[in-house]
């Protein structure tokens, strides 16, 4: 997807997600991290859509584009806590306001 992104799904339906499922899952995709140029498991990093395109940015420079006005409220960002595939269509891409990085856009009233 957006030809940075790897999703897992299980149909629970026909068989629940185990712990060894989970385990072989991680490891497939720390072989995958090892034998290509790619980073799985960087957290430091908050995917958004910056003109159109898929950007990974830190929380500094995410705080940066906010206080020089490049980043607003309405700034669609990737919400990977989703837990259904039927998720990624509609609460996937959110806006940032409604993400972890909302509480940069709260109003203090005195």
């Amino acid at each position: 997807l957006h030809e940075h992104f790897l999703v897992l799904a299980v149909d629970e339906s026909f068989n629940q997600a185990s712990g060894c499922s989970i385990d072989a899952s991680v490891h497939f995709l720390q072989n995958l991290e090892k034998n290509l140029p790619i980073q799985l498991f960087d957290r430091l990093h908050q995917a958004v859509i910056m003109d159109g395109k898929v950007v990974f940015m830190t929380q500094k420079q995410i705080k940066e584009a906010i206080a020089t006005e490049n980043f607003d409220k309405n700034t669609l960002v990737f919400n990977n806590l989703i837990q259904r595939v039927g998720d990624l269509e509609n609460d996937w891409q959110i806006p940032a306001e409604k993400s972890w990085l909302g509480k940069y856009f709260q109003v203090s009233v005195i």
